[in-house]
């Protein structure tokens, strides 16, 4: 059942979705041209995953050598709501980390955003300066891989179109929310924000431009109706003609 499951994901060689009991049984992976062999029930993990639990039980990131293969990979780990599991997805750093490297030195926060889910969930990179959409075309082509991690990230990262559509979330971001993302996807940023109506939010839509960039605090309304306060952080970029922020 989980392999079959695991097989929607496009993994590289020697990525890896790993599947564990919260006390850290190992239960099932996918790792594609990798020979090793893990016992069922299996609790070898390496010492950096046990300090980053201890630290951040529910969700977080961290890099190790992995035990089982020997590999240095950057892994991002989440619970699973409603189940004792915890799964954790790794890239193979030496085939994936390292040719982004010499792509670009600096991301937009879109590019951040793929990229620091990538790396995992919770860097927090907020980079400036035309050169990061050539990083962004370049990560374009490896985004279903990238995805893999976004489902995961710790923050409530999410991408709005022109016309104030929301196109893409993290997980976190729905369960900010107190809703699920098939509820969220395509529904306009006027439906939680507190402060603003569509009017006035699609007329800031129209005054931005490519680059521009901005921290605000805002307020969101949940789905069960309470309100929070919001750190907001945002970044316009233009990807092959359509502006994302």
């Amino acid at each position: 059942h989980f392999a079959e499951l695991f097989q929607r994901y496009d993994l590289g060689s020697r990525d890896t979705i790993t599947l564990r009991m919260r006390d850290l049984r190992f239960v099932a992976w996918l790792s594609p041209g990798n020979a090793a062999q893990v016992p069922m029930g299996s609790t070898q993990v390496s010492q950096e995953l046990r300090e980053a639990l201890a630290a951040h039980p529910s969700a977080g990131v961290f890099t190790a050598v992995s035990p089982i293969d020997g590999l240095e990979r950057t892994v991002a780990y989440r619970e699973v709501e409603g189940w004792p599991f915890i799964v954790l997805a790794g890239l193979n750093n030496e085939k994936f980390f390292e040719p982004l490297a010499m792509q670009a030195r600096m991301l937009s926060l879109t590019a951040a955003c793929m990229w620091l889910l990538s790396c995992a969930a919770a860097f927090a990179i907020y980079r400036v300066g035309r050169r990061e959409l050539g990083a962004v075309r370049a990560l374009e082509a490896q985004s279903r891989r990238t995805q893999i991690l976004l489902r995961v990230a710790g923050d409530g990262i999410h991408i709005i179109d022109r016309q104030g559509h929301l196109v893409e979330m993290s997980d976190s971001f729905a369960q900010m929310h107190r809703s699920q993302r098939e509820a969220l996807l395509g529904r306009h940023v006027s439906n939680w924000d507190v402060n603003q109506d569509a009017a006035a939010i699609n007329a800031w839509l129209g005054r931005i431009r490519d680059g521009d960039r901005q921290r605000v605090e805002v307020q969101h309304r949940l789905a069960d109706g309470h309100v929070i306060d919001v750190d907001l952080h945002w970044h316009a970029v233009d990807i092959d003609g359509q502006l994302l922020v």
